[in-house]
């Protein structure tokens, strides 16, 4: 019982840190006087965030999956098809960091666009396994 708790606080924190992240930059980008500087330098916290989410993640798959009696198998396949994306958008925000990318506007819309799948595939996983 105290694992399913474990496992459930932990994908339930990280859906609300991912959204504050998904809506950090488009907030730190008109809001310039909240915090100054460069944009990049401002991303701070939607960088760290990402890992909180990433851990967070591993922790609730980790968990539910060594548990996972009587969930929706297409649910389950959606949540690790999301994850598999997260690890994907980590790496691809990493890319982004380097001020000097030459393929910057690139990877800014494979940054938003991966960034909708996982919202896809985490609304379809809440909804069959929630």
């Amino acid at each position: 019982m105290i694992v399913y708790l474990l496992s459930s606080l932990a994908g339930r924190v990280a859906v609300v840190v991912l959204l504050a992240l998904i809506a950090m930059p488009y907030v730190l980008r008109r809001n310039s006087t909240a915090m100054p500087g460069p944009y990049l330098r401002r991303m701070w916290p939607h960088f760290w965030g990402a890992y909180i989410v990433l851990a967070l993640s591993t922790a609730h798959a980790w968990i539910a999956m060594s548990r996972t009696r009587g969930a929706n198998r297409s649910g389950i396949l959606a949540g690790n098809a999301g994850f598999i994306l997260l690890i994907f958008e980590v790496a691809v925000g990493l890319a982004l960091k380097a001020e000097s990318s030459s393929m910057r506007r690139t990877l800014r819309r494979l940054h938003f666009w991966t960034m909708t799948a996982i919202a896809g595939t985490l609304g379809i996983h809440l909804w069959l396994n929630s």
